[in-house]
């Protein structure tokens, strides 16, 4: 999977909100199905066990699992607020062409434009 994240971040509640674009791959949501949880409950503050019931093809979308990856491999560690605003699906060929900012053994992740 290969997406494309616009959002916003920002280091503190004072700060303005700065626009950026995240690129995220992964090849299984399943490994990823812990943050998705975490991001659904503590992100987004949704009832985890509706969503479950009511909706579980949510945990695997590729829009929540790039969310999950960027905010617990990135944006928590660098104590940074991250908004995001739209993902679309791209290619391999429009991943930066750079080292990641962010990797693991199912996922790598880039962000343009830090704060």
């Amino acid at each position: 999977m290969y997406i494309k994240g616009i959002g916003r971040a920002r280091k503190s509640v004072e700060d303005p909100w700065r626009d950026i674009t995240c690129y995220v791959t992964y090849s299984d949501a399943a490994h990823h199905r812990s943050i998705v949880d975490d991001s659904f409950r503590y992100h987004l503050e949704l009832d985890l066990e509706y969503m479950k019931r009511n909706h579980p093809d949510h945990f695997t979308e590729p829009h929540n699992v790039a969310r999950a990856i960027a905010l617990y491999h990135h944006f928590r560690p660098q104590h940074t607020f991250f908004k995001d605003d739209r993902w679309e699906y791209i290619g391999p060929q429009h991943l930066p062409q750079r080292p990641p900012n962010a990797n693991g053994p199912d996922f790598s992740f880039w962000v343009d434009s830090t704060v």
